[in-house]
């Protein structure tokens, strides 16, 4: 049974930032559902012996090791050749072989290494037994590596007999994560649920991790149902289901399933919002319209009152009632969005500060308005605007049918 793996993420061009580790992050969440928790990540250069070197510390630190990239025929690709040293084990060069899942090409292979055909490529993966630990080498494209660890990986996890990891993250506004630390003090020395926080513009994010009920594996555990009850009686802030990441998926699928639809009048968010939703496929079938409107001229012939403009400004409440409402009706949908703030450095008066935020929903069930003052810097603060106001959509959905992360699969 495999608990623990460390990842190794091999390439000159990751290392220097000019391409994102996609893999990591997507390898961290399909790990959990295979019961294997990943303790470490880092990157390392195109060079054997950096590789070497990072395998050797990661094999300390955890039972499976995966490398990602550097598993093609250039000059620079020169995992194996790293996880050989790492091993002590000899490279084998492969010639093509009519015989082969991969007939059309050659390959270098670490001694003992079994081979996984790639789906989506050349490069085959490779699995080798190091004593106690397992090294295993996937290729760096995402769509090879993903397909890969689809086919082959996470198959052999699962046959391994490992548990589920079941995580449930909730966001908490206007909750300071010191203050957090202290109300889950009493259960920080707990070992299962886990719990981790992650402070994020105007908002915190609380997440709880449990291995899975092997009787029910699809299903949320006992154990982290009953810390979230207990969570919502300390927190002094309501808790939402979810966190940044994961919410426009669950609003999108929720629109569909019901079939609603929603639109949106944006200030400072400057179709962000609008574009969170259309990064989940699918989302033309709930997502109607919206505007951009930046200036107080654009606000007003979209719709929104003069005088309320005049008497309380754009930045207010009852702006961004009014530009909810706007969105409801212009577009005649189920749902009207609406953002406007002092995104900064500048603006803002001293009744509004720089942060300001106001971000208003409007649904069958009424209008909901909330005004928050966001931190960091300009960017940090559209950000946590984006969403608040998905979450406020997220909780008019959640009031009137199943709540987010109700018999969660993995």
């Amino acid at each position: 049974m495999t608990g623990t793996a460390a990842i190794v993420a091999v390439g000159d061009e990751v290392l220097a930032g000019r391409v994102t580790d996609r893999n990591g992050a997507w390898l961290v969440g399909r790990l959990a559902g295979a019961g294997v928790r990943v303790v470490s990540r880092v990157m390392v250069a195109d060079d054997p012996a950096a590789v070497a070197a990072a395998v050797t510390w990661a094999r300390t630190q955890a039972e499976l090791v995966i490398t990602t990239g550097g598993l093609g025929r250039t000059h620079d690709d020169c995992t194996v050749a790293g996880v050989a040293r790492a091993l002590g084990r000899a490279v084998l060069h492969r010639e093509p072989s009519a015989g082969d899942p991969w007939p059309e090409v050659a390959f270098a292979v670490v001694a003992g290494a079994e081979l996984w055909p790639n789906p989506a490529g050349l490069a085959p993966g490779q699995r080798v037994t190091a004593g106690d630990t397992m090294v295993v080498l996937l290729p760096g494209p995402p769509a090879e590596l993903q397909a890969l660890a689809e086919a082959a990986l996470l198959p052999w996890l699962r046959e391994s007999g490992n548990p589920g990891i079941v995580r449930v993250t909730y966001t908490c506004y206007d909750l300071a994560e010191s203050e957090a630390a202290r109300l889950l003090a009493p259960l920080a020395a707990g070992q299962h649920p886990r719990i981790g926080l992650y402070a994020r513009p105007g908002r915190l994010e609380i997440t709880l991790e449990s291995p899975a009920d092997p009787e029910r594996p699809g299903r949320v555990p006992l154990a982290i149902r009953r810390l979230e009850g207990w969570l919502h009686g300390v927190c002094p802030q309501p808790l939402l289901p979810l966190g940044a990441e994961e919410r426009p998926g669950w609003i999108v699928a929720q629109l569909i399933a019901r079939r609603l639809r929603v639109a949106a009048l944006e200030s400072l968010t400057g179709g962000m919002v609008m574009a969170a939703l259309v990064g989940v496929p699918g989302a033309s079938a709930a997502l109607v319209g919206g505007a951009v409107t930046y200036t107080d001229t654009a606000k007003a012939e979209m719709g929104v009152p003069v005088q309320i403009l005049r008497e309380f400004g754009a930045v207010s409440e009852a702006c961004a009632r009014a530009m909810a409402e706007v969105a409801r009706a212009r577009w005649n949908v189920d749902f009207g969005l609406a953002t406007t703030g002092y995104a900064g450095p500048t603006g803002g008066d001293p009744g509004h500060p720089v942060g300001t935020v106001f971000v208003g929903c409007a649904g069958p069930a009424g209008v909901v308005v909330h005004r928050l003052q966001l931190h960091g810097d300009r960017e940090a603060v559209r950000e946590g605007a984006t969403d608040a106001v998905l979450a406020l959509l997220q909780a008019a959905l959640a009031a009137d049918g199943t709540p987010a992360g109700e018999d969660m699969e993995l």
